[in-house]
């Protein structure tokens, strides 16, 4: 295969300035047809149109929690039950306060029954009157809930509702995070959680490609793309390539 710098480093300077609209759709446009002749060769019968699936609903849902933001954030004390009155028929979303402190809103997530599950820190009780740490919280949030939403998805596409059983496990039984990140689905819904994190950072998708077109420089500004480096040492992998792969159609489909 080709070395990534053909094929990520000089399309941004062809087309002029990537800064302006009109550009930078040149930019992504002539990214997208590499992306596609790059791939054909690696990725042999698994077509570069099966691809992503967005959580289209993330930002309904956004929206959503902010139309009730000053109804949720109005006192310290039931907040927890506030998000889940407004959260759980609409969108099958439920916090669980978990009573243990921590720096992170969000401890962790599960989906049981196509349910979206978030095991909440006492620091959800930060944003009480505080807009602030509302909007950090509803930035953690965008990440965590739209990689759960495109978990919901590929079930729903697949068919089945035990695609991620015991992904993380060997055939000992016992935990294995290489396995567990390997799989097809999670570096999907990594790969959203590293272009999030850049968006909700501020960076527009024009400095996103600067960004992450040198893997060096990605890998130390963005903690979802290091946690990849970290656990597949060779950057010539195939899992770190379908991570590339996935983050580049986040920014230019």
């Amino acid at each position: 295969m080709k070395p990534y710098k053909r094929m990520f480093g000089e399309y941004c300077l062809i087309v002029g300035d990537p800064h302006t609209e009109q550009n930078l759709q040149k930019v992504k446009n002539n990214l997208r047809k590499e992306l596609i002749e790059e791939y054909k060769s690696f990725i042999g019968d698994w077509s570069f149109l099966e691809a992503i699936i967005k959580p289209t609903e993330l930002n309904q849902i956004i929206k959503y929690i902010e139309k009730y933001s000053k109804f949720i954030i109005q006192e310290e004390d039931n907040i927890i039950d506030r998000f889940n009155f407004i959260l759980n028929n609409s969108y099958k979303i439920y916090f669980i306060d978990t009573g243990d402190y921590s720096d992170k809103y969000i401890l962790e997530a599960t989906q049981p029954n196509n349910e979206i599950v978030l095991y909440m820190s006492t620091k959800i009780n930060d944003i009480y009157q505080n807009k602030n740490n509302f909007d950090l919280f509803l930035k953690s949030f965008s990440e965590i809930v739209g990689h759960e939403i495109i978990h919901r998805l590929q079930k729903s596409k697949a068919k089945i509702t035990n695609i991620f059983k015991d992904i993380r496990k060997n055939s000992k039984g016992k935990i294995d995070f290489q396995r567990y990140l390997s799989s097809k689905q999670e570096i999907m819904s990594y790969s959203f959680q590293a272009i999030e994190w850049y968006r909700n950072a501020g960076y527009d998708d024009s400095k996103i490609i600067a960004l992450i077109k040198n893997r060096d420089k990605a890998k130390e500004t963005n903690s979802f793309i290091k946690l990849y480096h970290d656990t597949f040492f060779i950057s010539d992998s195939p899992i770190i390539h379908r991570f590339y792969k996935y983050m580049y159609e986040y920014l230019v489909k």
